[in-house]
């Protein structure tokens, strides 16, 4: 669901529950939207939906990590080089 539709979700749903004073589960019942799914959108309000994992960059690297890749791939090539690129992230 986009992040602004979400976000006008909750705000409905809580300003609805605010006026009429109908408790907010009664509220999403009549949604048919389960709580805890309301509930994370709640703690996602006004956030970007994100992707999961962390996502690997250049710049995480200190300049000590990256000279020792750089020096371990002169040395053996390219494809030794990958694999302790690999073991260096696995490692973390």
């Amino acid at each position: 669901m986009p992040p602004d539709l979400r976000d006008t979700v909750v705000d409905y749903v809580r300003d609805f529950s605010a006026r009429t004073e109908v408790a907010v589960r009664a509220v999403l019942r009549g949604l048919e939207l389960a709580p805890t799914q309301f509930y994370r959108w709640v703690e996602r309000h006004g956030r970007a939906n994100t992707h999961n994992g962390l996502i690997p960059r250049d710049h995480w690297l200190t300049p000590e990590e990256r000279q020792a890749i750089l020096a371990y791939h002169a040395a053996h090539g390219r494809w030794k080089a990958r694999a302790s690129w690999q073991r260096v992230w696995s490692s973390r």
